[in-house]
């Protein structure tokens, strides 16, 4: 097969192919890349930001959203702990669909993508107060 003749023939399936490949190479970065910044004095002393990423997490992953433990978790929060732990908790398979972990065809979500699909109501907008003074809301 000539691959000259199959690629002016086919030149726009190629390079649009091409561009979802790239796409899905970098969409961890493309979704991760908040420019989370934060000062390192301000945040509070004695505080677990992994442990409270992982509670978070555990809260929200299974059946059913433990709303008031979410709202435990991050009520009172400076923006700068906030910022810590939205670093801390990274990127994790989630299907905005059903809601749930999908590692299969799941797509990496952030924690306050992840806290917008699984609040509403009123918690949906106590958490537009909690993120207010960062930029990730």
């Amino acid at each position: 097969m000539n691959y000259t003749y199959f690629l002016k023939k086919h030149s726009s399936k190629v390079l649009a192919l091409s561009a979802i490949v790239l796409i899905y190479a970098f969409w961890d970065k493309i979704l991760s890349d908040k420019g989370v910044d934060y000062n390192v004095d301000d945040l509070t002393p004695g505080v677990n930001h992994f442990m409270v990423a992982n509670t978070l997490w555990s809260s929200m992953k299974i059946s059913g959203t433990n709303h008031e433990e979410i709202m435990s978790q991050l009520r009172g929060r400076s923006d700068a702990d906030l910022l810590k732990i939205f670093e801390e908790f990274g990127l994790k398979d989630y299907n905005s669909l059903t809601g749930r972990v999908d590692t299969w065809f799941g797509v990496k979500h952030n924690l306050v993508y992840i806290l917008k699909q699984e609040l509403d109501g009123d918690d949906l907008l106590d958490m537009q107060v909690i993120w207010n003074g960062t930029h990730l809301w």
